[in-house]
């Protein structure tokens, strides 16, 4: 199965990319989807934003799962699907 992740405001620069394919295996969870990221992203983005995530620290950027907020690590264990679309946001201040 092919998931697509996309990557919003500082987060491109970061990681290199605007939009990712990952070609997965069938029943891949969100968690494994972040580890197969690690291999295809800069040191940088792994480090400073997948390493958290996956350690369960707070998270530093909006991870969104088909538009939906992921925001515990119990939800890193979702089961994907074809076609579903991971994405890293940062954060938007004000008010």
């Amino acid at each position: 199965m092919v998931i697509t992740v996309r990557f919003t405001g500082m987060l491109r620069r970061l990681a290199e990319h605007d939009t990712m394919e990952l070609d997965l295996q069938e029943g891949s969870s969100l968690r494994s989807a972040l580890i197969r990221m690690r291999e295809r992203l800069p040191q940088g983005f792994s480090e400073d934003v997948l390493k958290p995530v996956l350690n369960g620290a707070k998270m530093p950027s909006i991870l969104l799962l088909n538009r939906s907020s992921i925001h515990t690590t119990r939800e890193l264990e979702a089961e994907l699907q074809d076609g579903d679309i991971v994405a890293f946001a940062t954060p938007m201040e004000g008010g």
